[in-house]
């Protein structure tokens, strides 16, 4: 279909009207929702043609390639984990957002970040971390230093370094996207209970299980009184708690919150989802350990 279009008339208009005939079939795809997925599936080829013609094109639509390479980029990784050409038609929108936008656009860190996790997922650290700070020095010329979404990225380079088992560095970068979000959205927002939460993961991998226990607990209360107690984050911390139970061999215990977690993502997710057989998994290795 885009070599037929391509061919006829002029290359410039035939590959405007492609490109926005493909970002109106991909901006049906939603990642949250599953029945969109076939939009990627059918489509996600067309958008890789087109985006190859439109890097020999002077007059292509930098706004709508970018937008529409971004989408392709995300099915690409997170539903086919097609890594390396999800990473193509990242580079290709990012090159799209700077022309269009300049260099510094917060699009342009944003994708940057996109791009970072895909390096990260496929365990290429080192890279990750690269494009973490090109999206971090973008980021800071755009919004401040003292910006949430810079504090998502000090986060996001935490659990990157904690995977290197670089744990001081995890913790340093957790503490400052931790003092951004006291300083911006108070003591009580949850992006401050997942900065406890990351810190708890810092001082759980190093052994200090007490200090993890108080952090994953203030994370917990603080999502309870945001979210309501029957909150899937909610499920999450007491999932982390019963963790830390379990590795003190406090099982009973253990079992306890893990039936908590698992109610509640029942509630809100319904008992055929993922995150409720992993509930369910939970619930056996306590079994398993106490012999039943």
């Amino acid at each position: 279909v885009v070599r037929e279009l391509l061919m006829g008339g002029s290359k410039a208009t035939a590959l405007g009207g492609v490109l926005e005939t493909l970002d109106a079939k991909m901006s049906k795809f939603r990642l949250d929702r599953p029945a969109t997925y076939f939009v990627g599936r059918r489509y996600v080829r067309h958008v890789k043609a087109a985006a190859l013609h439109a890097q020999d094109c002077p007059a292509r639509q930098d706004t709508v390639l970018a937008t529409v390479c971004h989408s392709a980029g995300v099915f690409l990784s997170e539903i086919s984990c097609s890594f390396a050409e999800a990473l193509e038609m990242h580079h290709i929108s990012v090159s799209a957002r700077s022309r269009a936008y300049g260099p510094d656009d917060v699009d342009v860190a944003n994708t940057y970040t996109t791009m970072a996790a895909i390096y990260a997922k496929q365990g290429e650290y080192a890279e990750a971390l690269l494009v973490y700070e090109k999206s971090k020095a973008v980021m800071i010329k755009a919004r401040g230093h003292e910006d949430v979404l810079v504090a998502v990225l000090y986060n996001e380079m935490a659990t990157v370094k904690e995977k290197q088992g670089k744990y001081t560095d995890a913790m340093e970068l957790h503490e400052k996207s931790l003092a951004i979000r006291n300083k911006m959205l108070g003591h009580d927002h949850v992006e401050v209970a997942t900065s406890y939460t990351g810190i708890a993961k810092i001082y759980q991998a190093q052994g200090k299980l007490v200090e993890a226990l108080e952090l994953y607990e203030k994370s917990k209360a603080i999502k309870i009184n945001a979210l309501g107690h029957d909150h899937v984050d909610v499920a999450m911390s007491y999932n982390n708690i019963a963790n830390m139970y379990q590795t003190q061999g406090k099982l009973v215990e253990a079992l306890e919150l893990y039936e908590k977690s698992k109610a509640i993502k029942i509630n809100a997710l319904g008992h055929d989802h993922v995150d409720v057989a992993m509930s369910y998994n939970n619930i056996a290795n306590i079994y398993q350990k106490q012999g039943k």
